[in-house]
């Protein structure tokens, strides 16, 4: 299983009385990262004009124009960065972890002509390989990274002959975080986490997240008063037929926890072979969908339930004329029984919450047993349930 790195302590601000992201420490482990690689692939040299990648090999933010800027790292001596020169002047003093400054040339992709071009791709290789010769390099490979032909034909033409693809080696490089880009991936996700449920003016797409095909939950979550079981009326053998494992997502987001995919754990699934399971299958997906919404929107009073309502009767009528559309071209197209089965599946999405409810309610009145505690954990294990093709675990 995949190790999780454990939960953040600290905000963005760096402070001095605590432990928290540590930006030196981030500089120095992406350069030490991508100066052993280097070395591993047996190269010397690395230029690079990919604002990301100089980014990730310098620390240092610019302007995004293709090649105006780029950096010259090396495996075994510090990196001369050539900025464009609206930066140049004042990065030296603000930067000072970069020792060598060089002002950039660039023929803005070709802009110029060909002849300005030229020229100036002439004076850039002259000073790569002036750069190159200082440190006894020149025979060395140079990994040559976002540049164009016009870059690459100059430095040829220069002496610099032992040119490679940057690309792996910058992938290969950046792939594996450090410490403090684990820590800086996690702040943003937790601002996303903080907003995303409540950031939707319709329906939070829950049922764009996946099925409990394969899935774990911790079981202290059912006993969250903010989540509870799941919800009978939406199960399987109900007329709303689906929609408990989405509303089971609803409810852990709005309550604040978090899922996450497990990308190691497989779950080989059997599906519909026949044309009246498929029907039976669709009928239920498009009823329980509907009923869903109704949930959230009785039981949470999430009023952007009508939003998401209102748009299924526009997707119905569009699923329709584009079926039509198609069917004067004679094109292959969605068949219309299928087409129709949704409608009627949404259509009748109200009578299905409202006789699934009727259906639950009755049977607690009874005394009867109930899916409620039919889902509860056993003995402290967590529960997993069959219905889809993804894998989930709440954390």
């Amino acid at each position: 299983m995949v190790q999780y790195a454990p939960k953040l302590t600290f905000g963005p601000e760096v402070a001095d009385w605590q432990e928290r992201l540590n930006p030196e420490r981030m500089r120095s482990q992406r350069v030490a990262r991508a100066q052993a690689i280097m070395k591993k692939h047996g190269i010397a040299t690395l230029l690079e004009a990919n604002h990301h990648n100089i980014r990730y090999l310098t620390a240092l933010k610019g302007f995004a124009y293709p090649m105006c800027r780029y950096v010259l790292f090396f495996a075994e001596h510090d990196p001369v960065m050539y900025e464009h020169d609206g930066y140049y002047h004042q990065m030296p003093d603000q930067c000072p972890w970069i020792k060598e400054w060089r002002p950039a040339r660039s023929w803005l992709t070709g802009s110029p002509g060909p002849e300005a071009c030229a020229v100036e791709a002439k004076a850039f290789a002259g000073e790569i390989k002036a750069e190159l010769e200082k440190r006894g390099l020149l025979g060395e490979k140079l990994a040559l990274g976002s540049f164009d032909g016009t870059a690459r034909e100059a430095l040829l033409n220069a002496g610099v002959k032992n040119l490679v693809d940057a690309r792996n080696l910058m992938l290969e490089a950046r792939m594996v975080k450090n410490q403090d880009e684990i820590s800086c991936l996690k702040t943003c996700a937790a601002m996303v986490d903080g907003v995303w449920f409540r950031s939707f003016r319709a329906a939070v797409p829950t049922w764009t997240l996946g099925a409990t095909a394969n899935a774990a939950f911790r079981a202290q979550i059912f006993s969250d008063p903010a989540i509870g079981l799941m919800e009978e009326s939406l199960g399987a053998g109900m007329p709303a037929g689906v929609g408990e494992d989405t509303y089971l997502f609803y409810r852990i987001l709005k309550a604040g926890h978090r899922m996450v995919y497990e990308p190691s754990a497989y779950l080989w699934h059997q599906h519909r072979s026949t044309i009246p399971e498929l029907h039976r299958q669709l009928a239920a997906y498009s009823r329980g969908h509907v009923a869903y919404h109704l949930t959230t929107l009785v039981r949470d009073g999430d009023w952007r339930a009508w939003w998401r309502l209102a748009a299924l009767a526009r997707w119905d009528l569009r699923q329709m004329l584009r079926w039509a559309w198609h069917s004067v071209r004679r094109r292959r197209t969605y068949p219309l029984s299928l087409v129709l089965l949704e409608t009627w599946g949404h259509v009748m999405g109200p009578w299905a919450y409202w006789e699934s409810r009727r259906r639950v309610l009755g049977l607690v009145r009874r005394g009867g047993p109930s899916a409620w505690s039919v889902a509860q954990p056993v003995d402290g294990h967590d529960r997993g349930d069959d219905q889809g093709d993804i894998t989930e675990e709440v954390v």
